[in-house]
This record gives C-alpha cells, sequence and structure tokens, in this order.
C-alpha cells in the first residue's frame, strides 16, 4: 500500500507539472496578446483634412460643407475614443486573465512541493 501511494503521489507530481507546463504556454500567449494589444494603434485619419483643404480642393465652400466637415471630425476623433475605449477594456481583461494563470501556475507549484514533501516522508 506504500508504494502504491508513492506511485500516485508520483504520477500527480508528473500531472501537476504537465499542467503548470500548460498554463506557463497559456500566459506566454496572453502576453503576446497584450504586447500585440499594446502597439496597436487606433489612430483614425480624417483623410479630407479641414475645411480649406476640402475648399480648395473639391470647389465647396460654404457654412454648410464648414460644419459638415466640423461634424464629421468630430465623429472620427469619438470613434477613435471608443476604439481605444475597447483596446483598454480588452487590455484589462488579459491582464486580468494572466494574472488568473499565474494564481493556477503558483497554487499548481505549491501541490507539487506538498506532494514531493509527503512522498520524501514516505
Amino acid at each position: 500500500m506504500g508504494t502504491a501511494a508513492i506511485v500516485t503521489g508520483a504520477a500527480s507530481i508528473a500531472g501537476l507539472q504537465a499542467a503548470v507546463a500548460q498554463n506557463n504556454a497559456k500566459k506566454a500567449e496572453l502576453e503576446a496578446l497584450l504586447s500585440s494589444l499594446r502597439a496597436f494603434d487606433a489612430t483614425i485619419e480624417y483623410v479630407l483634412k479641414n475645411h480649406s483643404h476640402i475648399k480648395w480642393t473639391y470647389f465647396l465652400a460654404g457654412t454648410k460643407y464648414a460644419q459638415e466637415t466640423q461634424a464629421e471630425q468630430d465623429a472620427v476623433k469619438n470613434e477613435q475614443r471608443n476604439l481605444m475605449t475597447h483596446v483598454d477594456n480588452a487590455c484589462d481583461a488579459v491582464e486580468a486573465e494572466i494574472k488568473n494563470v499565474e494564481a493556477r501556475i503558483s497554487s499548481l507549484n505549491a501541490s507539487i512541493k506538498v506532494l514531493e514533501a509527503s512522498k520524501k516522508k514516505r
């Protein structure tokens, strides 16, 4: 019976070590994702530039066109802010998941140490 317990303990340790390896791989993937998210450029360029550019390029002028240009620029800025908010939220979610994975790894490593200590006592 003592030998069976030791074998089971060794199998448990191997299983826990495999789980640690899987979690380390997942953590590496999440860190790569986080790096990509942080490197993402959420800049949205207003191609028409401004009212003067539209006036001289397309020969469109007047208050109506100036107001429309301003409205378009405001819409582009608003959407850029929305996009950055989504990117920030995604970064926060990935960071939280990385912390969860790190906690699992820590817990698994603690379990491995306990099993190794109990194996040495036998």
